[in-house]
């Protein structure tokens, strides 16, 4: 399992639900990069298995870089280290 954890990699054409299925931390990451709406259960559901990474990225103007940087961080070391 070790081996298919560190193969997962995120990309920007990735789906946020996909996303948050697969990556602990990831919700509470996204929410304090500026993903504030995601903290609703409802709008979640509704928005996220529609957009990936990169549209979201673009929408909210936050850097499709260090969303990438960061969530692969936490799907590699499955742990939450939230920098704003």
């Amino acid at each position: 399992m070790a081996e298919a954890r560190d193969a997962f990699q995120i990309k920007g054409d990735m789906i946020v639900s996909d996303i948050l299925a697969e990556v602990p931390g990831a919700l509470d990451f996204l929410i304090a990069q500026g993903f504030a709406q995601l903290a609703d259960p409802e709008l979640r559901q509704a928005l996220t298995p529609q957009v990936n990474l990169r549209q979201a990225s673009e929408a909210h103007s936050i850097p499709l870089g260090g969303l990438i940087e960061g969530l692969n961080r936490l799907a590699r070391d499955g742990k939450q280290e939230i920098q704003q």
